[in-house]
């Protein structure tokens, strides 16, 4: 229903918005809009699909870009509602409103583009040097940010997520490479001026080969995500009683750090060190992990060095290096007497603190060779007990008002 209402009033807005500026097109701008939309058409039909959440981003862009220098605001936003349409979603193999929406909030993008083109002094199909450069940079920033907005607007809204969280998690890593396409554009709109039609088949290769950049990208950062998994699951292996520990801490790590507001950067590396935080077991002996009675002094240093084991494994992996330290003191106490090297209060990480909270949640939470799982609310007050000693304060907070905000715990439980 908060989607459906979304979708209405966006699209009433692209009615209006389309009624004030339509207009009759010339012969040669009604064949430029088959053409760029029918290319549009075809960029959206091969999309990249984005990390976390399955939005996609495609090369569109650039000939949407390239039809707004061209036409102006009514033409440019023409062919984005014709490259909105979706064939899946008109067969029925998708919602049907879907279609609506991407039309509506393409056409709106393009045309305010244009509208920020021309009153910032550019003349469509007129493209000069410098005098344009404002009008140039001012239309691909409106077009880039509209787009993201109303796209991700509508996950978040429907879905009850952070406007925040979804476009980082989406948008920001491959941002520059998307605004890269708006000389793509430019030179596409140059060309077309100076040769028509048929010089646009030239921009054939060059923007298939920006939307295998973008795959690139993705891949790379999946094989990240792949690496770190065939790690966890070398662990998993050898403790069968820890299966799936490791992503969950790493997802409530992730949770207690939006919490804490920390910046997008490090709640995303957090989350990746989360998951890797029991690494280092992977260099202890399996008799040791899995030993069910009383350890001795000796078996229990072996188990404490999986946190310095795990530091080494993850400074290889070049975008974890720098903060390998917040693995090597996640078993570090803040009154002193945690390990590896008896830090206290603020000397430990925060992001150190966070995973040690975490991953004793989910230890107690869950099913263990040991002893029964406990409850959550069990749990909660053995972090609030330890906190201060074991655990940071400010930490375990954090935890309990992400538990109420998941129906975990009630409002009024401690």
């Amino acid at each position: 229903l908060r989607l459906k209402i979304w979708i209405l009033v966006l699209s009433l807005g692209a009615l209006v918005l389309f009624w004030e500026i339509r207009h009759p097109l010339d012969r040669p701008l009604e064949i430029m809009v088959l053409i760029f939309g029918f290319l549009t058409l075809l960029a959206e039909a091969l999309p990249v699909t984005l990390p976390k959440g399955g939005q996609t981003v495609s090369v569109g862009f650039a000939i949407v870009y390239a039809a707004v220098l061209i036409g102006g605001p009514y033409a440019g936003g023409l062919v984005a509602a014709i490259g909105a349409i979706s064939i899946k979603e008109l067969t029925g193999e998708r919602p049907s409103f879907r279609t609506l929406y991407n039309c509506c909030q393409w056409f709106v993008s393009a045309t305010l583009a244009g509208l920020v083109f021309v009153h910032t002094g550019g003349r469509p199909l007129e493209i000069s040097f410098p005098g344009d450069v404002l009008a140039l940079i001012a239309s691909a920033a409106v077009l880039f940010t509209l787009n993201s907005f109303f796209t991700l607007a509508a996950v978040a809204w429907a879905n009850r997520m952070s406007f925040v969280q979804v476009w980082w998690t989406s948008v920001r890593s491959v941002m520059a490479s998307y605004l890269s396409l708006a000389p793509i554009g430019i030179l596409l709109a140059v060309v077309f001026r100076y040769t028509g039609p048929a010089g646009v088949l030239l921009f054939l290769v060059p923007l298939a080969v920006a939307r295998l950049s973008f795959h690139l990208f993705i891949k790379m950062r999946e094989n990240y995500m792949e690496t770190i998994k065939a790690l966890i699951q070398t662990i998993e292996a050898k403790d069968p009683y820890t299966r799936g520990h490791s992503e969950r801490v790493g997802e409530l790590a992730r949770d207690i750090a939006r919490e804490l507001e920390l910046s997008e950067d490090r709640v995303e590396v957090l989350e990746f060190v989360g998951i890797l935080h029991d690494v280092g077991k992977i260099g202890i002996r399996e008799y040791v992990l899995n030993k069910p009675g009383r350890v001795t002094d000796e078996e229990r240093e072996q188990i404490r060095q999986h946190a310095v084991i795990g530091a080494d494994i993850i400074k290889e992996i070049g975008f974890l290096k720098p903060y390998a330290s917040w693995l090597l003191y996640h078993h570090e106490w803040v009154n002193g007497m945690g390990y590896p090297a008896g830090l206290q209060a603020e000397e430990i990480p925060l992001e150190a603190k966070i995973i040690a909270v975490a991953d004793a949640f989910d230890a107690m939470t869950s099913r263990r060779l040991y002893r029964d799982l406990w409850t959550v609310a069990k749990a909660v007050e053995e972090l609030e007990n330890y906190a201060g000693t074991q655990f940071d304060l400010r930490v375990v907070q954090a935890l309990v008002r992400v538990l109420r905000k998941k129906g975990c715990i009630h409002t009024g439980a401690r």
